[in-house]
């Protein structure tokens, strides 16, 4: 009897994350996907015997296979994961429906080679009916509407760098190595920032209170409501009240997201910085709007 060959074009093709067995490498890849930024849409539950994998499909129906990490019935790290990977995404709203499959598929997906057949087999069959997936959450005393606070310490301690102001962005890089000196490098930078442009004196709250709330603050920003402006700059001097100058004069003893935290609140004075302006550009961006407004008039005018 001749031996099967298999081509690479009878290979699914698609995106493995995580290890056969290892409960949190696989929960830790869920939660790096949604943290990343996929849009996962719909779960598939892949489920052999009481072992436990998932096939995920994002907004474009691209599927990224979860390795079998999970297991059910019994007490004990493999159900507790399979538990809190169903809330995480329970949780981001994906629909989930569970598929039972025979032992080959699973090794298949645990050696990274699942078929396009077996992708299309989960597709085009029917899931678990009666549902049961729930059961797998409640039978670690879990609750799917209240999920607790256990949950949060799955999601990777990551920075959001695509919301980073470039002039911190070298900072935010080497947050990870001293988050003190980050954070403290970024408030004396936002002062500078602010002596340079305006060409005054002074630092903390008394420089912000000139910068944007004296009779001729030379920065404003473009807002109908005064309370506004005032919010924004208030903005500025309760932050270093309530957290820069206490950094500065003693040590502070917080945790890893406390300081990211920190850092991201800086983070949102530099890009409110960035968005005040002078009068002189306050002048020519209302010229400019005005200009385009007559341009919009006239267009429909010759349109009709």
């Amino acid at each position: 009897m001749k031996s099967q060959r298999l081509l690479s074009s009878d290979l699914a093709g698609i995106q493995y994350l995580g290890l056969s067995g290892i409960t949190l490498s696989c929960i830790k890849a869920i939660t790096l996907l949604i943290n990343g930024g996929e849009l996962i849409t719909h779960a598939f539950l892949i489920s052999y015997d009481s072992n436990h994998a998932f096939l995920l499909a994002d907004e474009y129906d691209t599927m990224i296979a979860i390795k079998d990490g999970f297991s059910s019935g019994y007490s004990g790290e493999g159900p507790r994961g399979l538990a809190s990977a169903l809330m995480l995404l329970y949780r981001h709203n994906v629909e989930i429906e569970e598929y039972t499959v025979d032992g080959p598929f699973m090794e298949r997906l645990g050696y990274s080679c699942l078929l396009q057949s077996d992708i299309d087999s989960i597709r085009n069959r029917n899931p678990v009916r009666p549902s049961r997936w729930y059961d797998y959450v409640h039978d670690q005393g879990r609750d799917l509407e209240t999920p607790g606070k256990h949950l949060s310490r799955h999601y990777p301690f990551a920075i959001p760098f695509g919301i980073i102001d470039e002039r911190i962005i070298d900072l935010a890089v080497n947050f990870h190595k001293n988050a003190d000196i980050a954070i403290i490098s970024a408030y004396r930078r936002l002062e500078d920032t602010l002596r340079k442009r305006t060409g005054l004196t002074g630092e903390s709250t008394k420089l912000f209170s000139k910068v944007f709330l004296s009779d001729d603050s030379p920065l404003r920003w473009d807002v109908p409501d005064e309370a506004e402006l005032k919010g924004r700059a208030n903005l500025f001097i309760a932050t270093f009240m309530a957290f820069r100058n206490a950094r500065a004069h003693r040590e502070i003893e917080c945790g890893s997201d406390t300081e990211l935290r920190e850092f991201l609140l800086v983070n949102e004075l530099y890009r409110l910085e960035a968005e005040a302006m002078t009068e002189a550009e306050l002048k020519e961006k209302r010229m400019a709007e005005t200009a385009l407004d007559k341009s919009m008039l006239l267009l429909k005018q010759d349109s009709t």
